[in-house]
């Protein structure tokens, strides 16, 4: 009777700790995501572009990292306010979602910049689907202003051999600030 009390008593206890740690890996995971895109954010940034860094050096992958601005955002805010600024921001995240098929990583990094980050695919792989997002988004039509079509600038770069993460990073930097 004395054994079966004590294991059930550590049956609850089991299933009690499972449970809480089920919670918290959740709680973990929802720290990842900003809330008003429902993409990943700043640091969940930091974490994908460390792991796709070590799995580049040890061969398995060759990333690529895009970064999008949405053009003349501000403007957006200034005229039509900063709700409309969030539906903007909402629809060209919906659509970074849809076209990443949940296999890449999206990240709104901060303002209007979007971040994509891609673990094997080649560089026209990653041009054509930008591309792709960039036409469904400037076909986009909100009620705050029909005949307004919006638009982004995006800097790509593939992790090459003589990078850091920094330098990885500022490359796709560069380029988008070169396309604007």
């Amino acid at each position: 009777i004395v054994c079966s009390v004590l294991a059930k008593s550590q049956e609850i206890q089991f299933q009690y700790i499972y449970s809480n740690y089920k919670k918290q890996k959740i709680l973990i995971e929802e720290l990842k995501i900003e809330p008003m895109t429902q993409l990943y954010n700043k640091a969940a940034l930091d974490g994908c572009m460390n792991a796709y860094l070590k799995k580049f050096i040890a061969g398995i992958y060759k990333p690529t990292v895009v970064i999008m601005d949405i053009d003349h955002f501000k403007n957006v805010n200034d005229t039509y306010g900063h709700a409309a600024g969030d539906e903007v921001l909402i629809a060209l995240a919906g659509i970074i979602k849809n076209k990443m098929d949940g296999r890449r990583h999206a990240f709104r990094f901060g303002g209007e910049e979007f971040v994509l980050a891609f673990e094997t695919e080649d560089l026209e792989f990653v041009k054509k689907r930008v591309q792709e997002i960039k036409e469904e988004f400037c076909s986009a039509s909100f009620a705050f202003a029909p005949e307004k079509k919006f638009s982004f600038s995006a800097g790509i770069s593939v992790l090459k051999a003589d990078m850091d993460k920094v330098q990885w990073f500022n490359a796709a930097d560069s380029a988008l600030y070169k396309a604007k």
